[in-house]
């Protein structure tokens, strides 16, 4: 009975003992290879997972200095040029409900006239904007804008006149030949030290916008161009149309409508004090007639 008791003790117990014994050693082994630091260095160097993770902080360190930099364009003024042309799209937009520019209007094919004019004088692939608007307070005028202009023209201001596509076109011309002198830039200057710098951690200063919107109502509905300047351009438009008999009696035309147009109609008064003056650019172009 007592053998019996021995051999089952022996072989219910002996294979666990042995098992435990064996699993003890292997898990010592392997802690043993896991802790051998050296062997898994090289072991990563084998791999190219060693370079893979340097590459790997190399684009983390790229991202978050990328990161950083949008974060900080997120809070910088815009530059001077930007800065104009974003105060022309607001200037417009807030100028909708009295200059009345989103009415529904016919195609004059003014576009297509100006263009073909430019083209006859040499002038090619310039982009520009005619915004066609229903109030006689601003008859013509041309802004810069991203690398091109904006052309102001009063619908009643050209049908006042009666004023052919070909005479138009002239019109705009003049309008185009100061924007190519810098006019517009001589009295609406943006030199503040704000452009391009940051405001983070500062308050958003707003009075840059509004004293240039100030400026250019005065400069677009009240003061328009001086006597040199005028006199400056129409030498210029003297000089390009010249040559070509049919645009210079156009030309001619447009200044006698206009000239009329300010003495007997009351609605373009002001005009003279923006274009000084119709009659004195035709003196500058007409010689005058001796008296016998």
């Amino acid at each position: 009975m007592k053998l019996i008791y021995f051999f089952f003790t022996f072989f219910l117990f002996a294979p666990l003992g042995f098992a435990t014994t064996d699993q003890v050693k292997t898990i010592q082994e392997k802690e043993l290879e896991l802790l051998n630091f050296k062997n898994l260095k090289n072991e990563l160097k084998n791999d190219g997972l060693e370079f893979k993770a340097d590459e790997k902080k190399q684009v983390v360190k790229k991202i978050k200095q990328l990161k950083k930099e949008m974060d900080k364009d997120k809070f910088l003024y815009p530059s001077s040029k930007e800065f104009s042309d974003l105060l022309v799209e607001l200037w417009l937009v807030k100028n909708a409900s009295t200059l009345r520019w989103d009415i529904v209007k016919p195609d004059y094919g003014i576009e297509e006239s100006f263009k073909k004019l430019l083209e006859v004088l040499g002038i090619y692939e310039k982009d520009f904007y005619i915004l066609l608007h229903n109030n006689n307070e601003i008859s013509h005028f041309s802004i810069p804008y991203k690398e091109s202009a904006v052309f102001l023209l009063s619908i009643p201001f050209i049908r006042a006149m009666d004023l052919s596509k070909a005479e138009i076109g002239i019109l705009l011309l003049e309008d185009y030949f100061r924007i190519q002198e810098g006019y517009y830039f001589k009295q609406v200057v943006f030199d503040s030290q704000l452009y391009g710098t940051s405001f983070k951690e500062k308050s958003l200063d707003l009075t840059l916008v509004d004293n240039k919107l100030k400026e250019m109502n005065e400069v677009i509905r009240e003061k328009g161009y001086s006597f040199q300047q005028q006199f400056d351009i129409t030498k210029k438009m003297a000089d390009t149309l010249k040559s070509d008999p049919n645009l210079w009696n156009a030309y001619i035309s447009v200044l006698k409508k206009i000239d009329e147009l300010v003495k007997s109609n009351p609605m373009f008064e002001n005009y003279v004090k923006q274009y000084p003056s119709p009659e004195m650019q035709l003196q500058w172009l007409l010689p005058s007639k001796k008296k016998i």
